[in-house]
């Protein structure tokens, strides 16, 4: 099954015409790129994985889906593109990794959210060895712990976000790649799960 990474710019033409302010209009944009109807499957996740970035003063949505963007005439088309989904990345069994969590444990029936750095780190380790890789924990780096507030038709919700990057072994192929293509823990539908990987070069 063929899977696609896209990426959209963030220009203000987009900001403009697609009233982009907060995570949950990130997630309108996102979705509208894609067919409303597709059927769920045990080998894709049915809707995309996606993450806000920026590098320098670029910021950038970067989107892994198991199907297409749908191809139109509006701001977000021409600041898009597409590519497949480099399958030759799993035959290496080291990499750099950077993905944006929403570490929680369960309390009393309630989900709580992880705020303090270290924790979230062995939260992740932990996680980690049930999606087929080890994290090398040493390299691990734990950055913007911040909430995520954003109104959802009338409603306030509050997501807790972490970002984390470090570089990882994978140690099942099958798990790592259910990983990589169904995204991990919650918050999916809001840039949550995403876990981008790049192979390291062993000198």
């Amino acid at each position: 099954m063929t899977h696609y990474l896209t990426q959209i710019l963030i220009t203000p033409e987009v900001i403009v015409k697609e009233r982009v302010s907060d995570s949950y209009s990130i997630h309108r944009v996102v979705y509208d790129q894609f067919e409303k109807k597709i059927t769920e499957s045990d080998e894709i996740r049915p809707l995309p994985l996606w993450e806000e970035s920026t590098e320098g003063n670029l910021k950038k949505i970067v989107i892994l889906s198991a199907e297409k963007p749908i191809v139109s005439d509006d701001a977000v088309s021409r600041h898009l593109t597409c590519i497949s989904f480099p399958e030759k990345i799993f035959e290496s069994k080291h990499h750099i990794f950077k993905i944006t969590v929403n570490p929680v444990i369960k309390t009393n029936g309630k989900q709580v959210p992880i705020r303090n750095r270290a924790n979230i780190a062995e939260w992740f380790c932990k996680r980690s060895e049930n999606h087929g890789f080890k994290v090398k924990k040493e390299s691990l780096v734990v950055d913007s712990v911040h909430a995520d507030i954003f109104s959802k038709k009338g409603h306030k919700v509050t997501i807790c976000k972490a970002k984390i990057t470090g570089e990882l072994e994978v140690t099942d192929l099958s798990k790592f790649r259910q990983a990589v293509f169904k995204g991990i823990g919650r918050e999916k539908s809001f840039g949550c799960g995403l876990l981008l990987v790049i192979p390291k070069v062993e000198f």
